[in-house]
């Protein structure tokens, strides 16, 4: 059995400027394969540049497009639900987004 570290406070972000609602949320921080790199940047011609994986508890999850993690706000370009009740976020640096300037108190 995996055991996760739910230690991580992230922001899951939903909503834009004034309207856009935070809720937080601890997950468990796991690294980036290679595979995944090669996926994102590469085969899929998408020039994602994947640089977090995230996991949370799967009810946890609401379809929010935005995460925030230490002061940075990332897009969430994929996610996959697992059998075990959790699920992955995968989390590329969001453009136009400056570290810790996203508005959160």
């Amino acid at each position: 059995m995996t055991r996760y570290k739910f230690i991580y406070p992230v922001f899951l972000r939903s909503g834009r400027g004034d309207t856009a609602v935070l809720r937080k949320v601890l997950a468990d921080k796991a690294s980036i394969t290679q595979q995944e790199f090669f996926n994102a940047e590469g085969d899929r011609g998408i020039g994602i540049k994947p640089k977090l994986c995230m996991r949370i508890r799967s009810f946890e999850y609401k379809g929010e497009k935005l995460c925030e993690y230490a002061g940075v706000v990332y897009s969430v370009y994929r996610t996959f639900d697992r059998q075990d009740g959790i699920t992955e976020l995968y989390l590329s640096p969001k453009a136009g987004e400056q570290n810790g300037k996203s508005g959160k108190q």
